[in-house]
């Protein structure tokens, strides 16, 4: 039998889930074929923990293997096939993040571990890929933006952290660029869950748009990146009905001057 059947066979039981199921899901978790990957495994976890069908021990372990598989940096200085394993153990990483709110499973320890390791990860990504042909979604900076913003569920996430935060979304949205598959909303999403957790201030958070929007007016740089991320940003956290007026001015500023200069929102 194939693994994607073995794992809906398995999924498809009533019941707790054996360390065997965990293990297969875990050993596929960057596999190339995208139905295996995404819908199978992906989907898996999700179920098992919205279900709770797996212990604490099994979470435990693979919290350890990601660390000592160095998964979050496999072959990190390609643009190639690892991307893959990368960018769905981020997403991984997210599920056990959110079980651990309800739950409270992690340490103090292995929460700053993991900001740490996240925070490390996202600085190296290079790998700005969307939709791959026959393999499917890449997306390393969404899946590491989506991580980003998880980190504000931890109980041990500090203003330096926060910092750290908003600096690898400057690397990615500044440096990095040229993004097709709208990261640049899951980056405004991963700022507004930071502001919902209660990690994120107006006052910093203007400050830090402000400090990017002179360093690329000094530069005369165009980056249509940082425009989309200012574009989508007011405007979820309208949605959300998070009241911040010094947002939407401060963006205001970057299109005027953007207009101007080249034309173009």
């Amino acid at each position: 039998m194939n693994p994607k059947d073995q794992i809906t066979q398995a999924l498809a039981q009533p019941g707790p889930v054996n360390d065997e199921l965990i293990q297969l899901m875990f050993q596929h978790i960057g596999d190339l074929d995208p139905d295996l990957r995404d819908e199978t495994i992906y989907l898996g976890w999700l179920k098992l923990l919205m279900e709770k069908r797996w212990t604490t021990a099994q979470k435990q372990w693979l919290l350890t293997e990601i660390s000592h598989q160095d998964l979050l940096f496999k072959d990190i200085e390609e643009v190639g096939d690892s991307v893959f394993t990368r960018s769905f153990t981020s997403l991984l990483l997210v599920l056990l993040i959110g079980d651990n709110a309800e739950e409270q499973w992690l340490t103090p320890i292995q929460e700053q571990t993991i900001i740490q390791t996240s925070l490390a990860y996202m600085r190296q990504e290079k790998d700005n890929r969307g939709l791959v042909a026959e393999k499917g979604w890449a997306h390393a900076f969404a899946h590491g933006a989506d991580l980003l913003g998880a980190l504000a569920q931890l109980n041990s996430l500090t203003a330096a952290n926060v910092s750290d935060i908003l600096n690898c979304l400057s690397r990615a949205l500044l440096d990095i660029d040229d993004f097709l598959y709208g990261e640049e909303s899951r980056m405004a999403i991963a700022v507004m869950e930071l502001i919902k957790g209660n990690k994120l201030t107006e006052d910093v958070l203007q400050s830090w748009i402000h400090k990017e929007n002179q360093r690329l007016m000094r530069g005369n740089s165009f980056n249509l990146c940082w425009s989309k991320f200012l574009l989508a940003l007011p405007k979820i956290l309208q949605l959300e009905n998070i009241p911040m007026p010094t947002i939407g001015a401060t963006a205001d500023e970057f299109f005027k001057w953007n207009y101007q200069t080249f034309q173009v929102i």
